[in-house]
């Protein structure tokens, strides 16, 4: 994956990345479950994996699509974002949650103790279920994201105004789109969490239904005020100095 964002990744991009990720980290929030970092390095690699297969697969259907068929290249996008950025996220995520249980006494143990029970394999358990989680929150996510700025633009076109929009403007897209997004998604973040930290290998769909069964309909909501809080916060913040530093860096670098 390194090496594919270092061949495919544009200078400005990535630097914007690096600004928007250390930003978030000192804010302490995420806007997606691409960034829920245990460390800044870890929120870099995911969000630059990210964003080079968004931004590359976005612009490659986008020039095969019809301008109407612009969410289907938004979708696409992000799905193949999540798969790759997938690919990076969860080995911290497997040892984020086992440091959380105090199952482990430092990073080094968790590392060490996983490559000698489940080998290389250990470290990606709950792929399938993370991304099954992720796809649709970004499916939601970027496509809603891109149409509010439209909606926006559009808006302030019919008052006169430049059709660009204003950083604050753009995070506030980002901060409804996130909210909405991590909402509908909640059930699925409850299943994750469950497959992460339970010994089984049960699907999304399995880990849903246990909690329904057993717990009843509000335990798949559970956490959901927080979670739109954080990820709506997360999204004015990221989105806003994203596409900030975009245009800032575009005439330097």
């Amino acid at each position: 994956v390194c090496v594919c964002v270092c061949v495919c990744a544009r200078v400005p991009v990535s630097v914007c990345l690096c600004v928007v990720d250390l930003v978030c980290f000192a804010f302490g929030c995420a806007s997606s479950p691409v960034l829920t970092p245990p460390s800044p390095s870890h929120t870099h690699n995911t969000a630059a994996a990210f964003f080079v297969t968004y931004e590359g697969t976005k612009g490659f259907l986008g020039k095969q699509l019809p301008e109407h068929m612009a969410p289907v290249a938004h979708m696409g996008g992000a799905c193949a974002g999540e798969v790759v950025a997938g690919l990076v996220r969860i080995p911290f995520e497997i040892v984020k949650q086992q440091m959380q249980a105090n199952i482990h006494p430092s990073p080094t143990a968790a590392v060490r103790a996983i490559m000698a029970t489940h080998g290389p394999r250990g470290f990606f358990k709950g792929y399938l279920s993370m991304v099954s989680r992720e796809v649709p929150f970004s499916l939601i996510q970027f496509p809603l994201y891109e149409q509010l700025k439209v909606s926006w633009g559009a808006y302030r076109r019919r008052m006169g105004q430049e059709p660009g929009l204003q950083s604050w403007e753009m995070a506030c897209c980002g901060s409804l789109a996130g909210g909405f997004s991590a909402a509908v998604t909640t059930p699925l973040d409850v299943a994750k969490t469950r497959i992460l930290i339970a010994q089984d290998g049960s699907s999304v769909m399995a880990a849903m239904r246990n909690v329904y069964v057993n717990e009843g309909w509000r335990a798949l909501y559970s956490g959901i005020a927080p979670r739109v809080m954080w990820i709506s916060l997360g999204g004015a913040i990221f989105f806003g100095v994203y596409e900030r530093s975009k245009v800032m860096l575009s005439g330097v670098v």
